[in-house]
């Protein structure tokens, strides 16, 4: 009977996925009935982003199911197929010809014959059809059968060797079976001698010698119950690390179809901008934990983060939360000095030294007049606030600041004004000099102010000069 040779071939990478459906693309764009699918050729292949100098792949099964064009295609090139695991092309499209379409009761058309050229994948967002997307990714392995030749009929080892120093145990021995040869193999080593635990022992006797990463169970540390309750449930750093990263590749899963769902239903509800605000708001939420679990994995997974290191680091945490918190620190009371008082004339006198010692002076008595106020309030220096309300305090104290530097400013512009229009005395009246509105002179007795500037003109001549105060009046 002829046998067979079984050869396991390296795994292909795979992905599984619906390339199209009849729902209405979010773009103008025709629909495509999976009925209708006929291939322009025998090969199909897999591009990123329609590119067709990006082929990654080739498909290599389409089957229409209900609405749906679903695919398999193979992924040749792995640092694609890495990136598709991480989720970075996460959706499909199709490249197609139309052949006969139908045009469809709200105005839209759908191809029911046509032609597939191609399968791209797509980053989030950019594909047309809300139901397109790769939601399987495995490796599968190839296998092939060569037929063998008849095998020759077994000899008698015995009559090959040497003088007969060779015996073949047990008789009956056929081409496969081991050979024993005595003063060569040594005898297989007697089993382990299996202990029981004596009742009430706090301290596990090992089956077998340990290994290296084994878990150590120190006696002592723990008590006899404790001890007893906690060994079943001890495993090696490697298996806590495997059943980790399986967890966070768990729960990276579950984000992903909880993010599917808040897409799928932003898809239908896109009038809704109270709806898509609170769907956003969700999904760059699970984006953020999606982010510090893969970068979690990918610690787990190169070495960079040490599982006994954190646990020995949220023991410690505990201990210190364990611990009596210290005593609340408490604001020193100080002596108030006097209120200073602001320096009335500096700013004038340009007495800048003065201006810095009062501004100075000011920022300690209120300083310590807050300390004090706080000591008596019983608070504590270390008391947390919350970011919101200093967001608060600044804002107000932000706003104070615009308000009195408006006010400041609309003030010295009535200063100047007032200032410009002061009344002023210029004595006899003189040719030569030029006058400003409201300035006064004396010319034949009277008193004459200026209505605008003047220059050469005699009071009483034009109507530059009012006559305030009449001679003898």
């Amino acid at each position: 009977m002829a046998k067979t040779l079984k050869i396991i071939h390296a795994a292909d990478r795979i992905i599984e996925g619906t390339a199209s459906s009849t729902a209405r693309n979010h773009g103008d764009g025709e629909r495509l009935d999976p009925a209708g699918v006929t291939l322009t050729n025998d090969f199909v292949p897999l591009y990123l982003s329609h590119d067709k100098s990006r082929q990654v792949g080739q498909v290599l099964e389409l089957q229409p199911k209900g609405q749906r064009l679903r695919f398999k295609a193979r992924v040749d090139d792995a640092e694609v197929f890495a990136e598709i695991e991480r989720g970075e092309w996460p959706t499909c499209s199709v490249g197609s010809k139309t052949v006969r379409a139908e045009r469809l009761s709200d105005n839209s058309y759908i191809a029911r014959e046509w032609q597939i050229t191609e399968i791209s994948l797509a980053k989030k967002w950019t594909n047309a059809n809300p139901d397109a997307e790769v939601d399987a990714v495995y490796s599968e392995e190839r296998s092939s059968e060569v037929e063998l030749a008849e095998s020759p009929p077994a000899v008698d080892v015995t009559r090959r060797l040497a003088d007969g120093a060779v015996k073949i145990e047990p008789p009956g021995w056929k081409a496969g079976d081991p050979i024993f040869v005595p003063g060569l193999d040594a005898p297989a080593p007697p089993p382990l001698p299996v202990y029981k635990k004596p009742p009430g022992s706090p301290v596990r006797i090992a089956r077998r010698a340990r290994k290296r990463g084994d878990p150590i169970l120190v006696p002592g540390l723990a008590g006899p119950g404790e001890a007893d309750a906690g060994r079943d449930k001890a495993i090696s750093p490697d298996k806590a690390k495997a059943a980790e990263i399986s967890r966070v590749a768990d729960r990276i899963k579950e984000i992903d179809a909880a993010v599917k769902k808040l897409e799928r239903r932003a898809y239908y509800k896109f009038k809704d901008g109270q709806l898509i605000n609170a769907i956003n708001a969700a999904t760059d939420k699970l984006a953020r934990e999606r982010a510090t679990l893969t970068e979690r994995e990918v610690g787990l997974e190169t070495g960079l983060i040490d599982m006994q290191k954190e646990a020995a680091a949220k023991v410690e945490a505990r201990q210190q939360k364990a611990m009596p918190a210290a005593p609340a620190r408490q604001f020193p009371v100080q002596v108030l000095p006097p209120e200073p008082a602001y320096p009335s004339g500096a700013r004038k006198a340009g007495d800048s030294q003065r201006i810095e010692d009062a501004r100075e002076a000011f920022d300690t008595y209120y300083e310590i007049k807050l300390m004090n106020d706080l000591a008596a309030s019983g608070i504590s220096p270390d008391a947390t606030v919350s970011i919101e309300l200093l967001a608060v305090m600044r804002s107000q104290a932000l706003s104070a600041m615009y308000w009195e530097a408006k006010r400041f400013s609309e003030l010295e512009d009535r200063v100047r004004e007032l200032e410009s229009n002061a009344l002023g005395y210029s004595g006899i009246f003189d040719e030569t000099k030029t006058y400003h509105p409201n300035e006064f002179c004396t010319y034949a007795g009277s008193l004459w102010a200026a209505t605008m500037v003047t220059k050469g003109v005699k009071p009483g001549d034009g109507a530059v000069w009012r006559l305030a105060v009449k001679r003898g009046g």
